[in-house]
Formats: C-alpha cells, sequence, structure tokens
C-alpha cells in the first residue's frame, strides 16, 4: 500500500526484523487535501537483549488537528489497530510522526488512552509526537534537534526498554 511522506531506519547490526508492514491510517480533509495518510510499522527483535520492539511512524493528516476526512477518533482508532493487528503482547511499543495533531485534539485524545507521550516537540502547538506503551519511567533522555531545513521539529528520545 502506498505510505507516502514515511520512512524509518533500522540499525541492523543490533536489531534482528521479524516483520513489517504498512497500512493507510487517514485521509486529508478537502480544505487542505494531499493524499491518503500512511503508518509503516516493524517489529524487530534487539540481539543483546532479545526484546521485542514494534515501532510504528506515521504522517497524519490535514488540516491540523481535524483527523481528516474521518476526524480524530477513527484516526487513532486505525492508528492503533496497526499495533493491534500486528504486535505481540509483551512487545515495546514506540509510535512516532507527524501527527498533523497536537494534544488538544481528538487524536491525542484517543491515542493516549493506550499510549504515552514520552515527548514531543513544539512547532505548531506539538504535533511531532514520540508515543509508547512502555510503563514506568521509560524516558532516558530527550532532545528537540530543531528544524534542520524542514517546518518541524526533529525529536530524539532514548527510552529505557
Amino acid at each position: 500500500q502506498e505510505t507516502t511522506a514515511i520512512c524509518m531506519a533500522v540499525l541492523k547490526s543490533a536489531w534482528q526484523e521479524i516483520s513489517a508492514g504498512a497500512a493507510v491510517v487517514a485521509e486529508d480533509g478537502d480544505d487542505e487535501y494531499f493524499g491518503k495518510r500512511g503508518a509503516q510499522w516493524v517489529r524487530l527483535r534487539h540481539r543483546g537483549t532479545g526484546r521485542t520492539l514494534f515501532f510504528v511512524n506515521h504522517h497524519g493528516p490535514l488540516p491540523i488537528n481535524s483527523g481528516g476526512k474521518c476526524g480524530g477518533e477513527i484516526t487513532a482508532n486505525k492508528l492503533l489497530s496497526v499495533v493491534h493487528d500486528n504486535a505481540v503482547q509483551g512487545d515495546a511499543v514506540v509510535m512516532t510522526g507527524d501527527f498533523n495533531a497536537n494534544p488538544s485534539s481528538a487524536t491525542f485524545h484517543y491515542l493516549g488512552q493506550r499510549l504515552s507521550r514520552a515527548f514531543g516537540g513544539s512547532r505548531f502547538g506539538g504535533i511531532d509526537s514520540i508515543f509508547t506503551n512502555i510503563g514506568g519511567n521509560p524516558v532516558v533522555s530527550t532532545h528537540n534537534l530543531g528544524q534542520g531545513g524542514s517546518d518541524h521539529d526533529a525529536l530524539a528520545v532514548i527510552l529505557r526498554l
């Protein structure tokens, strides 16, 4: 399936790919239409510890905070369905991206019922975010790396699995 404007990179010396895929989870609203919006995912096993990570990258629909044609609740539910349908119980889940939704949105509200926001940017009210299901206090460090030629924040987070 087409998943535009998103990508991932994996450090293969540290992680072994178990499975991967992609899904269309939203579509832009008519006011700012660029197309369908995807989520890509990869399930990885850490070579050193054997822990598994389910990683999702997403580029959310426009207009900002709208959730696109179907709204924020549906977009969040489709993202969570990607996790439900492809992760395995016990996986650490990390979901990142330009959600085109900030903490005041329905998308955040519904994602927040299952995942915690580990870190977020400041541009456009905080539409760039990293969510996780890792309990306790998993955040080791966070860094907003700035725009780097984009109109978005580049974010870095180290999480303790």
